[in-house]
């Protein structure tokens, strides 16, 4: 009896799968840009760091103290008040700025405890400018868009003006803006999800107004997940269909009508 094997002469070549090839590019992009964002990034420095110290004047804002003085607390009585009854947000942002104080020697590094304070708002702005780079090209704008955003962001008088302070806003809109960033996955993957959902409570856990935000998180989070599933369908099918295929295609290497079901299928008969 015959046999029949079915050889590949013309096979087409295995495609990169899409995720694969929309990380490539969005890798390329990002390293071609690279320039771009560390002007961005330079810039911002030079806006926020001149004079950072001195502007606004320590006794603007009673926050700042207060804050220096619960993180403080942290660092030093392992309390998150110095004192035994208050009022106040929740805890993760002074934590952090304990945090900050503990790795850089303590209270007095960069000059008085609000200084070093304003030290870590500095790296978290520069942080934020970044992120929000990263967010606007994510979401479809170009370059210049998303340099425009970022530009408007740093020199504005307002984020110039109160992004220096020692301010638990600041230290919000930054959890915010990195749990946006990993939203917009544009894959849906959970473990994304499961790391942007992190930081936005970790936003709520240092100012109680992120939770307005909580809304659109959700709308997009849902919507990564919905196109995710597509993308999963769609591909699910297009293997169904090539599993057919090759099906067909060995019913008809036994039958003797290789090339019928698949042309790029050839048969070899041998005794």
């Amino acid at each position: 009896m015959a046999n029949t094997a079915l050889i590949y002469p013309h096979a087409p070549r295995q495609r990169r799968t899409l995720p694969a090839a929309l990380a490539v590019t969005r890798v390329a992009a990002l390293s071609g840009e690279m320039p771009l964002v560390v002007g961005l990034v330079v810039l911002a420095l030079v806006a926020h760091a001149l004079n950072m110290f001195h502007l606004p004047a320590f006794t603007f804002k009673d926050d700042e103290g207060i804050y220096a003085a619960q993180a403080w607390a942290v660092l030093r009585q392992g309390q998150l008040a110095p004192y035994t009854y208050f009022y106040d947000h929740a805890p993760a942002g002074w934590i952090l700025i304990a945090a900050w104080m503990g790795l850089t020697g303590g209270l007095h590094t960069f000059g008085g405890a609000i200084d070093s304070g304003r030290v870590l708002m500095l790296l978290l702005h520069l942080g934020m400018v970044v992120l929000l780079y990263r967010i606007v090209r994510k979401l479809g704008g170009g370059p210049s868009a998303a340099a425009l955003a970022a530009l408007l962001f740093s020199v504005s008088p307002l984020a110039v003006f109160y992004q220096r302070l020692l301010l638990l806003d600041n230290i919000m809109l930054f959890w915010a803006l990195l749990s946006l960033d990993l939203l917009l996955d544009g894959w849906g993957r959970l473990s994304r999800l499961a790391l942007s959902g992190a930081c936005f409570g970790l936003a709520l856990l240092t100012k109680e107004t992120a939770v307005f935000l909580a809304p659109a998180m959700l709308f997009i989070a849902l919507q990564q997940r919905w196109r995710h599933r597509a993308r999963v369908g769609a591909a699910d099918g297009a293997h169904r269909e090539q599993l057919s295929a090759l099906r067909d295609a060995q019913g008809g290497a036994a039958s003797g009508r290789c090339g019928a079901a698949v042309p790029h299928l050839q048969c070899r008969r041998g005794g």
